[in-house]
């Protein structure tokens, strides 16, 4: 049995110089350029971006179309979420997702245009679409749905990546030391 196991192994085709491992498929420099893989992730954020928006303002199951006239629970108004009178911890965790997600796009959008024309341009209209975003989701969300899910959720991703950035830093300081101040005076000497 063992030699039936060794003989199938080395049936098996092996890479050879001329035909690269997966690894080297994957890992192509030539294939795919930065301003190619920028402009793609670009491409996908934004697409990202856009549906998480229109999700966040058409929820699952729609809006109410007209007020309930009965008064038996649950009540739900024109205009609120269908999904969040049905059940509640749905509507939660779908929002919380759905706005994580857009903010994380929007993040993604931000580093990728960092330093190109009008790129403070666009992070005003991002910041002004996701404070949109936060107050549309709030207008379809029901009278006592609490707000600060979503607000929550769209800081989550800056948040997550401030801690990665102070992290790297810290690993950099540790690893190489701290930086020197110039001069006896400080930074205002060296002015």
């Amino acid at each position: 049995m063992a030699d039936d196991r060794n003989d199938v192994e080395m049936d098996a085709p092996q890479p050879t110089r001329d035909q690269p491992s997966i690894y080297d498929r994957l890992n192509d420099r030539e294939r795919v350029t930065t301003s190619e893989a920028r402009n793609g992730m670009l491409v996908v954020a934004a697409l990202i971006s856009a549906a998480t928006f229109a999700a966040g303002i058409n929820p699952p199951g729609g809006v109410w179309q007209e007020d309930d006239q009965k008064n038996t629970p649950p009540k739900h108004f024109s205009g609120k979420s269908v999904l969040a009178t049905n059940s509640e911890v749905y509507y939660q965790v779908f929002y919380f997702l759905n706005a994580a997600a857009f903010s994380s796009a929007n993040l993604v959008i931000g580093y990728l245009v960092h330093k190109f024309p009008y790129y403070v341009e666009i992070w005003g209209a991002m910041f002004c679409m996701s404070g949109t975003y936060g107050i549309s989701t709030s207008a379809v969300s029901p009278h006592d749905f609490n707000d600060k899910i979503i607000w929550f959720a769209i800081a989550v991703p800056y948040i997550l990546r401030g801690t990665v950035e102070v992290w790297k830093k810290l690993h950099w300081l540790v690893a190489h030391g701290p930086v020197p101040l110039p001069g006896p005076g400080g930074f205002a000497a060296s002015c």
